[in-house]
């Protein structure tokens, strides 16, 4: 039989989760979005070409994204889509994404190919102008991020002035921001990371930390309609 402090406990719970859902149903947001974290992979460029990306983008109310794509081919394919950006309202700016294709995931820490990848990249640039970041990239060991391929970029980053958008727990923040003291970086990680980062943030007060990551799933759904999707 459950005792009367827990029921009560429990029937407050109740009410407090009620409480809020409604709050937040009612203070749904309906302005412009800033996608931070758009992936045109290869795998999604035949299904949905660039003016039904752009489409779904406007209809969705994105007016910004930060475009990387496995392999940069379709980071480029968007920043040369100049004018029928413009006329859909969206911006793209352009990061390095480090994949060239799957394998790349477990392996780019330490292949030096990747650096000059990055090096030739950074040298051609966009039809959209420079790129602005390198990532989005992941560490599924923290110590990897002690990678000799890894501190190159970091280095590169700093000396580039390139954001860093790093799909990573605590333990590899400290790493990477080992690298660079001065850089300024966007970290993209899950919720259940949130506090410990912010906590190792907080000395640097340029760092960004996007702690539950949400997307927004462009959708054929009109402005207001929206899905997400954890990333």
């Amino acid at each position: 039989m459950k005792s009367p402090i827990f029921q009560l406990c429990a029937t407050a719970a109740w009410l407090a989760f009620n409480t809020f859902a409604h709050t937040v149903q009612a203070a749904d947001y309906v302005g412009p979005l800033f996608d931070a974290h758009l992936h045109y992979n290869d795998d999604a460029q035949t299904p949905h070409p660039i003016p039904d990306v752009l489409a779904r983008m406007q209809r969705s109310g994105v007016k910004a994204i930060i475009a990387n794509s496995r392999p940069n081919d379709g980071t480029k394919n968007l920043a040369s889509a100049k004018a029928q950006a413009a006329q859909a309202g969206v911006t793209v700016i352009p990061f390095i994404r480090l994949y060239r294709n799957r394998a790349d995931y477990d392996n780019w820490f330490r292949d030096e190919t990747i650096y000059t990848m990055v090096q030739d990249e950074l040298a051609r640039g966009t039809a959209a102008g420079a790129y602005r970041g390198i990532g989005e990239f992941h560490l599924y060991d923290s110590a990897n991020a002690n990678g000799v391929v890894a501190a190159k970029l970091m280095k590169l980053a700093e000396e580039k002035d390139l954001a860093i958008l790093a799909h990573v727990d605590d333990v590899a923040i400290d790493l990477l921001m080992a690298h660079t003291p001065k850089k300024n970086r966007q970290t993209h990680l899950g919720a259940h990371w949130h506090r410990r980062c912010q906590r190792r943030a907080r000395p640097r007060p340029d760092a960004q930390i996007s702690w539950l990551a949400w997307r927004t799933v462009v959708s054929p759904q009109p402005h207001g309609q929206r899905r997400q999707a954890h990333s």
